[in-house]
């Protein structure tokens, strides 16, 4: 189960990957210009941003830490890899195709919201997954409380622009560019933390060099031996030894 589940997710990023690479390949190849050429750019940079968004949840999904976070944040940066060239594309042509500001305005606003969720989804189960120790693991979840308010503040200011005028806006803006400092700066220590206070802990699926202590049915020789094909040091009697997860 747990190879096809790595097979889909590195699938997963290939696609993603290759769809920005095709992108912009073929923006350099057919030398677009004017629309279309902005469309294929607007794409590619926000392919790459869903790249790096979804490579963050993989990393998390393959060590199996905080699923609840970034389970969600890939199943976002999926639906942002479809709906990502329909935007722009839209977005270049809408004035040939005489839409309705108000329209597009609603789906860029729709469309940032996405990316300020996949953000804090994936980019909060990266941060969280350090063990810590108290008080440095208060570092990490200050960072994801600063992040979400960062993320809540930043849409409220897009979804709701034209409600929020005055003193009210400025004070959303304040707390958005002072907890979006925060998320920075936290992100950084927490990943100066990790280099020298995080503490490891062995993973015996995942870890193929971990050893189990066996005794010898044959000669009752009491060892450890690793993963996959050994041999007893004293009858040498063949073990394959090969952990799974259900």
């Amino acid at each position: 189960m747990l190879y096809f589940k790595r097979i889909f997710l590195i699938g997963l990023l290939t696609l993603i990957g290759l769809a920005a690479l095709a992108c912009i390949g073929a923006t350099v190849v057919s030398g677009m210009r004017g629309r279309a050429f902005e469309a294929t750019l607007i794409s590619a940079m926000l392919w790459g941003i869903v790249f790096a968004l979804s490579l963050a949840a993989f990393v998390a999904i393959e060590q199996r830490r905080y699923l609840w976070l970034a389970v969600p944040g890939l199943v976002v940066c999926a639906l942002l890899a479809v709906s990502t060239p329909i935007f722009a594309v839209v977005q270049a042509y809408r004035w040939s195709w005489s839409i309705n500001y108000e329209i597009t305005r609603t789906i860029a606003a729709v469309m940032f919201t996405a990316y300020m969720a996949a953000t804090f989804l994936c980019g909060s189960a990266l941060v969280l997954m350090p063990r810590f120790k108290m008080p440095y693991a208060l570092v990490s979840w200050g960072t994801v409380l600063a992040a979400f308010v960062c993320g809540m503040t930043m849409s409220m200011l897009i979804l709701f622009e034209r409600a929020l005028r005055g003193s009210i806006d400025d004070v959303f803006a304040g707390t958005g560019l002072v907890t979006f400092i925060m998320t920075v700066a936290g992100t950084f220590a927490v990943f100066i933390l990790n280099k020298f206070l995080a503490t490891t802990v062995l993973d015996p699926v995942s870890l193929p060099s971990h050893k189990l202590p066996i005794t010898c049915p044959r000669c009752m020789k009491a060892q450890d031996l690793p993963m996959g094909e050994s041999r007893c040091v004293q009858c040498k009697l063949k073990f394959k030894v090969d952990i799974e997860e259900p």
